[in-house]
């Protein structure tokens, strides 16, 4: 039945009640707006905008790394989980229904992200791998170089290496043998799979970090500071606030001066003004922060006219084979463990990169991720998932990732090519004011369409190998197994917005005419604002973006600080436009008026 929001007491109360629980955690790791702003402690030096994958970790790193400098970290949604879903045993993906949003609207299916502290980075797949030397060639040569030197320390940090610790057994070696010998005719690089995820303890007596996330980083921050401040949140230099969701900034010419937050259930927005010194950070994801800019400068800013091109998203489809153990030569009676492996592709030497993930499981759920990255505590269901491991059929769940062509020096709105610009008439009211909606349109260009087709044919003829030429392979096809693969080769492919690794629409790169952002991730037209997400990808090649943004933000944060040295702005200022904003005020005036206009445009 459903429960009653909480009733707040009259009386000030150290750690607050529900039905159901006792809100401990939240509260240690977790500051209100008015806490945050009206300790006495002075200026902040970063504002750091979303608290996911990336905000968390820059967040976190400004404050181990940086020395010095006061943070202040802002989340539009509530405290959920403190960690990785995927180490909470059976709670599942449900935990996540209550805080699902859709960050824009769109001309195909987008699925929901989550708006809740930590945000995707709570639930992400994991999966690896770094980008390719032919991906980072349209890259600023300095940032490239930068990447190359932190792979390294990022793939220990997350777990990626040792790699794939967490992966043992006969049918993992037998498989990565065969895919070796399988894919090396269409030049296809069998590695072990690049995943975030750790079994065995970095150093002796300490736990293994299990699946990635950057928000125990951040609330391990919290806690140190609020430790070595002896709790005098006047003295502290980190604060994370959940529930302040960014409507928008103001600035006068080439320097951020406030901004615009609405409190969850506050009624008006509120402004936080900026000192001279302090860098305003957005880390809201490529779509929010995206938003964010280009409903703060409008469409008389230069900016404005580059920023939503360039959208890019992967190419992605999944397949289901299944063959047979005698095809594989694997014993009937042997017990075999879920198995994974990485296919690295790169078409034509130079052209489109792609890889392969392939998952394997002899259970009978028909889903070989099942038994992977999943916390099972009790011994006894272990047996009995266990148990289900020797049917006669090995199950592949194949995904393949494919890279879509960057489109920086193209218009928004050129065939082809996708983009992104606010909606001109759907709004989200957020207190006093209508802030617009993001609408991205996604298109596919013909390089990009013969590339996703060349992609699944190839993943088709490795599995096909990989049976050895045997009739015992069978794919599955509307719910049926079959021994052809689908007529239609797009039977498999999932919707453009449903990959959650929309990027490159706030690109870096040195030319202040041809870029959004510098190598650094700040603004050409700005001092003090920076973007930390994958809107400032030049070009995404096939691999989950997590591991070069986090490489991303920690060079950021080295650089910024200037090797823990706090400076007022960067020596090389950026043009000077000599552009004022219109006052909020006056911009929220002409949003209602818009919005009143739709409504009356409403049939009856």
């Amino acid at each position: 039945m459903p429960l009653p929001y909480l009733t707040p007491a009259t009386a000030q109360v150290e750690f607050q009640r529900t039905s159901l629980t006792l809100d401990v955690i939240a509260r240690l790791a977790c500051n209100t707006l008015d806490e945050a702003l009206g300790n006495g402690g002075g200026p902040f030096d970063f504002v750091v905008v979303g608290s996911g994958m990336y905000g968390a970790y820059t967040a976190a790193k400004l404050v181990q790394l940086g020395q010095r400098g006061r943070v202040l970290v802002l989340d539009s949604g509530p405290f959920l989980l403190g960690e990785h879903v995927q180490n909470l045993s059976r709670i599942g993906y449900g935990v996540f229904r209550p805080v699902e949003g859709a960050p824009y609207i769109s001309n195909v299916p987008i699925a929901p992200h989550y708006y809740c502290v930590g945000g995707k980075g709570l639930a992400w797949g994991k999966w690896s791998p770094r980008l390719l030397p032919s991906d980072l060639a349209v890259w600023p040569s300095s940032t490239a170089g930068a990447l190359g030197e932190l792979y390294p320390v990022l793939e220990e940090e997350m777990g990626v290496v040792p790699s794939s610790d967490f992966l043992f057994g006969d049918l993992q070696d037998e498989l990565m043998r065969k895919f070796k010998a399988a894919g090396a005719p269409h030049d296809l690089a069998a590695l072990l799979p690049p995943v975030a995820a750790q079994a065995e303890p970095p150093a002796s007596g300490l736990y293994s970090f299990d699946a990635f996330s950057s928000l125990p980083l951040l609330v391990d921050a919290v806690r140190a500071d609020a430790e070595a401040a002896g709790f005098a949140d006047s003295r502290r230099r980190v604060f994370l606030v959940p529930n302040s969701r960014a409507v928008g900034f103001s600035f006068d010419r080439n320097l951020v001066t406030a901004l615009h937050v609405h409190h969850a259930g506050e009624s008006t927005v509120r402004t936080i003004p900026l000192g001279s010194q302090t860098k305003l950070i957005l880390a809201l994801g490529s779509m929010e922060t995206t938003r964010l800019v280009m409903n703060s400068l409008g469409p008389g800013h230069p900016v404005y006219a580059l920023a939503g091109r360039n959208l890019m998203v992967h190419l992605r489809s999944n397949l289901d084979v299944r063959i047979s153990r005698a095809a594989l030569n694997l014993a009937a009676d042997a017990l075999l463990l879920p198995a994974a492996v990485h296919l690295q592709g790169d078409q034509g030497g130079g052209g489109k990169r792609f890889h392969i993930q392939v998952f394997a499981a002899t259970d009978m759920s028909r889903n070989p991720e099942a038994m992977l990255y999943r916390m099972v505590p009790d011994l006894d269901s272990l047996k009995a998932l266990l148990a289900n491991q020797r049917d006669d059929w090995v199950t592949f769940r194949v995904l393949t990732v494919g890279e879509m062509t960057p489109s920086p020096d193209k218009p928004r709105r050129t065939p082809g090519t996708s983009w992104c610009e606010p909606a001109e008439f759907d709004f989200d009211v957020c207190g006093d004011w209508h802030v617009p909606k993001l609408y991205a349109h996604f298109d596919l260009s013909d390089a990009d369409q013969a590339h996703w087709d060349q992609m699944d044919r190839m993943a088709i003829k490795v599995m096909q190998d990989l049976a050895g030429g045997s009739a015992d392979i069978e794919f599955l096809v509307n719910g049926q197994w079959q021994g052809a693969p689908p007529a239609d080769i797009r039977t498999y492919r999932t919707s453009l917005g449903s990959t959650f690794h929309e990027s490159g629409t706030l690109w870096m790169g040195d030319d202040p005419q041809a870029s959004v952002t510098d190598s650094n991730g700040r603004f050409h037209a700005f001092l003090n604002l920076y973007a930390m997400d994958q809107s400032i990808f030049p070009s995404v090649g096939s691999a989950n973006p997590v591991l070069t943004g986090l490489a991303l933000a920690r060079n950021m944060v080295a650089n910024i600080t200037h090797d823990t040295a706090m400076v007022a702005f960067d020596a090389v200022r950026p043009p000077h436009y000599g552009w004022k904003q219109p006052a909020p005020e006056v911009v929220n005036k002409v949003r209602e008026r818009l919005l009143k206009r739709k409504r009356a445009r409403r049939p009856n």
